[in-house]
């Protein structure tokens, strides 16, 4: 069985720092640099990792619709003014209130659903 190829748009890097080895079984993360609108379409998943109000922006103008995202914010602020993204198809957000294991099950149960868009 092949992995799902799961594209990690982060920055920091923090997200595949805390994750990865607790996934790398099922699946295939890549962080490379591709070209957001046409790259982004090789990949099963894609996870954006969001900082800063900057990143929120190239967020909302650049990334292609019918994408399966999760949006990560490890900022409270953020998770508070963009809770509205909630609403859109494939999208998930998490915040840094959330404890380590309540991080890694959330994801676990985004990324072990097979529905996509």
């Amino acid at each position: 069985m092949q992995k799902e190829r799961i594209l990690v748009l982060d920055k920091q890097g923090i997200f595949l720092k805390m994750f990865r080895r607790r996934f790398k079984e099922k699946f295939d993360f890549s962080e490379d640099s591709v070209s957001k609108k046409d790259g982004i379409k090789v990949f099963d998943r894609v996870v954006y990792v969001i900082y800063d109000k900057l990143e929120v922006l190239d967020f909302l103008s650049n990334t292609p619709k019918n994408t399966n995202i999760l949006v990560c914010l490890f900022n409270k602020q953020f998770y508070k003014s963009l809770s509205f993204l909630e609403e859109i198809n494939s999208l998930i957000l998490f915040d840094e209130s959330k404890t380590r294991y309540e991080m890694v099950k959330e994801l676990a149960f985004y990324f072990e659903n097979k529905a996509t868009v």
